[in-house]
Parts: C-alpha cells; sequence; structure tokens
C-alpha cells in the first residue's frame, strides 16, 4: 500500500523526484566520505605505532637532563637572587 502511494506520487511529482536525489546524493557522499576518515584514522594509528621511535624522545631527555645536571648550581643562585632563565643558551 505504501510503496503504491510513493510510486504515484513520485510518477506525479517531479520536484519530490529532484528532492529525493538530492537527499540520496548527499546521504551517499556522507556515507562515503565517513568511510574514508574512519580507515584514514585506523591505517594512520597503525603507521603511527610502527614508526614509534623512543630513542629520539630519550636522547632528548638525556640531552636536557645533562644540561639540567651542569647547570644546576647556576640555576638555583639565579633562582634565589631573582633573575633566572628558563631557557638553556644554545
Amino acid at each position: 500500500m505504501f510503496f503504491r502511494m510513493l510510486k504515484k506520487d513520485i510518477a506525479e511529482k517531479k520536484a519530490l523526484n529532484i528532492k529525493l536525489l538530492l537527499f540520496m546524493c548527499f546521504a551517499s557522499i556522507l556515507t562515503v566520505c565517513s568511510a574514508i576518515v574512519l580507515l584514514s584514522n585506523t591505517l594512520r594509528l597503525k603507521e603511527t605505532k610502527k614508526k614509534d621511535n623512543a630513542t629520539e624522545v630519550n636522547d632528548v631527555q638525556e640531552t636536557l637532563k645533562a644540561w639540567y645536571n651542569d647547570n644546576k648550581v647556576k640555576l638555583i643562585k639565579d633562582y634565589y637572587s631573582g633573575s633566572y632563565k628558563v631557557l638553556p643558551n644554545w
């Protein structure tokens, strides 16, 4: 019953055809875009795990620790005198 009514409306009203066509195009575009975003995020997470290189982080941490250990006394003196520097001079 419902399909007969819908078929009759679509045959008689051209504006309804255009609206349905636009809605179907818009829905399919959104579906494809969502699938692409999900796929790219999933693949990016896998690539990130493969490329995760902890040695770079450790090198930076070791460099900062060495700089701090070298300048610890000077930093504390500067802090108490009120003229402390936040960034190292490299």
